[in-house]
Formats: C-alpha cells, sequence, structure tokens
C-alpha cells in the first residue's frame, strides 16, 4: 500500500509539472494503475486484518469514510482556484497550485500507512497467481469480463462529467463542486441499502440488475438541459455504482 500510494501521489505531481502531453499522458496512465491496484490490495487486507464478526461493519466505515473525503475535496477543489488566483495571476495557473495541492494530500496519506501493523500470519507463503489460474471457475470468469467492459464503460463516462456540466449544460465550476460534494448523500444510503439488495436478489443477481441499471441514469443525463435533472440522474447513477460495488465486494469478503 505504500508504495502505490506514493507512485500515486507522485503521479499526480508530475501531470501538473509538465506541460509535455505524452508526459501528462504517461502520468496518468501510471497513475491508474496505482489506483487500480490500490483498490485490488485494499480489499483483502481488510478482510485480512478483520474479524467475521465486524468485516461488515470495517467495510462500510471505509466506504462511507472515502466518500466522506471526496464530497469534502470536491468543494474544496471548486473553491480553491478562486482562492489561489490573486496569488497565482491567472486562472489556470490556480488550476495547477490546486492540483499541485491534491497530490501534496496523496502523498501525506504515506504517514497513517507507516503506523498500520497487519496481523500476524501463520506462516510466509510466497505469492503467486498460479493458484488462482488453475482454480479459477466459469462464474469468476464471467464476472471478470463483466467488470471488464464495465471498467470500459465507467472510463468513457467519468473523465468527461465534468466537461459535460460545464460545457454541455452550461454549469459553473462551483455548481459541479457542490453536486460531486453532495453525492456522498446518495452514495451513503446506497453503501446502507446495499446488503438488503444482496439478501434479497443473491449477490450475483444484484451485481447484473444494479450494474445495468447504472445505464439508464447515463443516458438520461444526455437527454436532458437542465443541470439540475441532470444532477439527479448523475447521484442516481452513483448510486446504482455503489451497490453494485459493495456486492461485488462481498465476494471477495467471502
Amino acid at each position: 500500500m505504500f508504495i502505490i500510494l506514493a507512485l500515486t501521489g507522485l503521479t499526480q505531481l508530475a501531470r501538473v509539472a509538465t506541460t509535455r502531453l505524452p508526459l501528462i499522458m504517461a502520468a496518468a496512465f501510471v497513475g491508474g494503475l496505482g489506483a487500480a491496484a490500490s483498490f485490488v490490495v485494499s480489499l483483502p487486507f481488510l478482510a485480512a486484518n478483520s474479524s467475521d464478526a465486524d468485516r461488515d461493519l470495517v467495510f462500510t466505515v471505509d466506504a462511507v469514510l472515502g466518500n466522506l473525503a471526496v464530497a469534502v475535496g470536491a468543494v474544496v477543489a471548486g473553491q480553491a482556484p478562486n482562492w489561489l488566483l490573486p496569488i497565482a495571476g491567472d486562472i489556470t495557473t490556480a488550476y495547477r497550485y490546486t492540483l499541485y495541492g491534491a497530490g501534496g494530500l496523496s502523498l501525506l496519506a504515506l504517514m497513517p500507512i507507516t503506523l498500520i501493523r497487519e496481523a500476524p500470519r501463520p506462516r510466509a507463503s510466497r505469492i503467486s497467481l498460479s493458484p488462482y489460474l488453475r482454480g479459477i471457475d466459469r462464474s469468476t470468469i464471467y464476472l471478470g469480463v463483466t467488470s471488464l467492459f464495465r471498467g470500459f464503460g465507467l472510463g468513457l463516462v467519468g473523465p468527461f462529467l465534468n466537461v459535460f456540466f460545464v460545457y454541455r449544460l452550461g454549469a459553473s465550476r462551483e455548481f459541479f463542486s457542490m453536486i460531486s460534494a453532495l453525492s456522498i448523500v446518495p452514495a451513503t444510503v446506497a453503501t446502507l441499502l446495499a446488503p438488503l439488495a444482496a439478501s434479497s436478489l443473491g449477490i450475483v443477481r444484484a451485481i447484473s440488475v444494479l450494474r445495468a441499471a447504472t445505464l439508464l441514469p447515463t443516458v438520461a443525463m444526455t437527454l436532458t438541459s437542465a443541470p439540475l435533472l441532470a444532477a439527479a440522474a448523475n447521484w442516481l447513477r452513483g448510486a446504482l455504482t455503489t451497490m453494485a460495488e459493495l456486492a461485488a465486494s462481498d465476494i471477495v469478503r467471502r
């Protein structure tokens, strides 16, 4: 986790330290690898260092705190360029200073990581993917393929949300930061409802239904010219995505 967080923070700083597009793209790619690695490592880490009795609580608190941090960061990021404009002199430099601050905050996450002590293991074992690849079943393959296509979809939608709201719907930067911050409300509700959906539909069916349902609000955003309606659709899309991801993480925990 220490290496992954350090890599993510450094690539964030690298993206704003240069104006050369190939370097920016390379840093963004490496940073994306770090974010993906963080997701892959954090779930097993939490599962291995929590008891069966409190595992659901640990994952829920982790999700809620993450959403809260994103909400606070969205509010600050929306206003920070305005605060820094007198110092920076122009809005582009103000954005750059804001991004430097974001990268610095990512590196600050290294400090609490150094204080974490993993639960002792009964014996050391060599890490290998061979047992997973040999023992993989058909359901896991189907779930992996589904996640692959879903990742492509999120990759096409996520980076353009702010551009869509500002240039297509005419919303301000502050408006987008505020709706991003308020998304913690539906995300928190979704976190609380995810176990109910998984128990009612079954984990696999819940994942399938929820992921398929995210298509509806995504399409709805493109059919309206009202920023508030698009924001509501985006909140619903995020809530459904959160519920689906929590249901998928339940497979990892088990």
